[in-house]
């Protein structure tokens, strides 16, 4: 936001609403976090999982502030549960650390199944779906009021939208 409104990025991808006077918000996509384990986990071979198997095991998680953080937690706060409660292994501060660390075995965690594509291919992280919890999440553009984007970045979220509303059908 900072850098958009000093006008050295002209439009930004946010996980969370804001509210600021000068800017246009737009959603442009939705995802999903899901669970994401280690192949060799105890839950690696279960097709799906309920929440309270899944509090059982430690987190390698986002740093605090992060959008997958709280997302993570908001859904589990709606479910009653303290996120303080988590066993947290570890706390990083990028997806990359995350997904080599629970690759090494440190821990479980929620990412995007998107953030996961070649770990998956190349059989080291699964997906499990959590049946009784769904971890969602809509990612929004934003840029201010008062510039005109350049083409490239409307053909980029036009194209964003599109392919949402190809995963809808």
């Amino acid at each position: 936001i900072e850098e958009i409104t000093k006008h050295q990025l002209n439009f930004g991808l946010i996980e969370a609403t804001i509210h600021h006077p000068d800017m246009v918000i737009d959603p442009v996509m939705q995802d999903e976090l899901k669970l994401i384990v280690p192949i060799g986990h105890p839950l690696a071979e279960r097709e799906s999982v309920e929440l309270e198997e899944v509090l059982a095991y430690p987190f390698v998680l986002r740093e605090k502030g992060s959008g997958t953080r709280q997302v993570m937690e908001s859904v589990l706060i709606h479910k009653g549960i303290d996120p303080q409660s988590l066993q947290t292994a570890m706390e990083l501060g990028s997806t990359g650390a995350v997904k080599s660390a629970v690759e090494a075995g440190f821990g479980i965690t929620m990412l995007s199944p998107a953030s996961v594509k070649h770990e998956t291919a190349l059989n080291l992280l699964t997906i499990i779906p959590i049946r009784d919890a769904e971890f969602k999440r809509q990612f929004y553009a934003i840029h201010l009021k008062s510039t005109l984007l350049p083409l490239s970045a409307v053909t980029f979220l036009n194209f964003l939208k599109q392919q949402q509303e190809q995963q809808g059908e």
